[in-house]
């Protein structure tokens, strides 16, 4: 188990606040992490085992400080921000997502056209069937 020693942030609520189960002070003693005084069990021992308390799933597959929790959440932040885009993108397009190509395509038909109808029109001048 780990024990912050120091003044806990004002975010904690006030029965967060205050002397822990080991009798620590939190707010008379400096900032630190590790054993903390009036803990004479060692509940509070700094090795890297105790300070690094997430499942063997997390440890194996997250870095340090990650749980998976942590990293889903950021994934599916970044999904949801993919999709919206890609909805704002469907909508500002009218839902026509392949009128570019459709565009492309006619355009490169009528040069088609063209080039037929010059051939035939050269073809008919030097007299040749083809």
């Amino acid at each position: 188990r780990r024990h912050m020693v120091g003044p806990a942030p004002a975010f904690l609520g006030a029965a967060d606040r205050g002397a822990d189960d080991c009798g620590d002070d939190l707010e008379a003693a400096p900032l630190a992490w590790g054993r903390g005084p009036g803990c004479e069990d060692g509940a509070g021992a700094t090795d890297a085992a105790t300070l690094d308390d997430r499942r063997w799933v997390e440890q194996l597959l997250c870095p340090p400080g990650v749980t998976l929790s942590r990293a889903s959440s950021s994934g599916l932040f970044f999904l949801m921000l993919y999709a919206f885009v890609f909805a704002a993108w469907y909508v500002a397009v009218g839902g026509d997502i392949c009128s570019v190509e459709r565009r492309t395509a006619d355009r490169l038909e009528a040069e088609v056209l063209e080039l037929r109808a010059r051939v035939e029109e050269l073809r008919r001048a030097t007299g040749t069937d083809g």
